[in-house]
């Protein structure tokens, strides 16, 4: 409890056996000499911050705050799910916790990075664009280190991170996210490949919001035609490429030409 936030602390987020008899007595304890206070809601609780710190400071002249450390990350990363908008009620109250737990980490390894990762896209998720942009920059940082910078999970970061600053409206930073992840899908993975194309169409919006339509219409065929081709014409990121290529041909007052677009994505198939 002393490396979480101090307030409402879930007890489904402290070890697995925390519902034994054992565990049981052992907060019964922790509740009789008020080092933690239980609210009115079973099961989540209060630590005061000077316990906190009497017990850090007590865990370091032991020499166990390193093994503990490590401990309580490798148990928040286990309990934190994979954050979804429709299991928002599920992670929600580990999120300040995890936040807590990795304030001041300066060591990397794949557990921190996997709970970065999850906390990232809990803002996200959350529309805490600033904060997403914080825990992308930090996981980007982790996983350069310990997967290398063409690794396939450093460009998807590179891209959320893309994606973060540009629901900021920092499209010139946001464009530079995209063709960075772009260019490393490119030689990594090949022109063709459906995380290449993805970046592409990114870059391509991107573009797109700076009134570079010339360019971003480039890109949108580019990244059209070769979804037509992995992924077919009626699959659904080919019909978003269709739809960001008649934008873009729409704002250059091109309407015959997306006309056309429309009818041609649109027309049925013989039986």
């Amino acid at each position: 409890m002393c490396f979480l936030s101090e307030k409402a602390i879930p007890r489904s987020l402290l070890p697995q056996g925390a519902w034994t008899l054992e565990a049981e007595d052992a907060l019964g304890t922790l509740k009789a000499y008020a080092f933690i206070t239980e609210r009115e809601e079973s099961d989540v609780y209060d630590i005061h911050r000077l316990v906190q710190l009497a017990m850090m400071n007590w865990l370091d002249k032991q020499g166990e705050l390193g093994k503990w450390t490590e401990k309580v990350m490798r148990r928040i990363e286990e309990a934190f799910p994979l954050p979804e908008y429709d299991s928002k009620r599920e992670w929600l109250g580990y999120l300040p916790h995890a936040r807590h737990a990795l304030d001041g980490q300066t060591t990397v390894d794949d557990v921190k990075v996997d709970l970065l990762f999850k906390l990232a896209l809990s803002f996200t998720i959350l529309g805490q664009y600033r904060e997403a942009e914080t825990m992308w920059r930090r996981e980007l940082e982790g996983r350069g280190k310990l997967q290398g910078p063409s690794h396939p999970e450093t460009l998807r970061t590179i891209n959320n991170l893309g994606n973060a600053v540009q629901n900021q409206g920092e499209y010139e930073k946001a464009e530079a996210m995209y063709r960075r992840a772009l260019e490393g899908w490119e030689k990594a993975l090949g022109p063709d490949h459906p995380d290449t194309l993805t970046s592409a169409n990114n870059l391509g919006t991107i573009l797109s919001e700076r009134r570079e339509y010339e360019k971003a219409e480039t890109i949108f065929r580019r990244a059209l035609e070769g979804r037509e081709k992995v992924l077919g014409p009626d699959h659904p990121d080919t019909h978003v490429n269709v739809d960001n290529l008649i934008k873009i041909l729409e704002k250059q007052e091109r309407h015959e030409e997306a006309g056309e677009i429309r009818l041609r994505v649109r027309k049925p198939s013989p039986s």
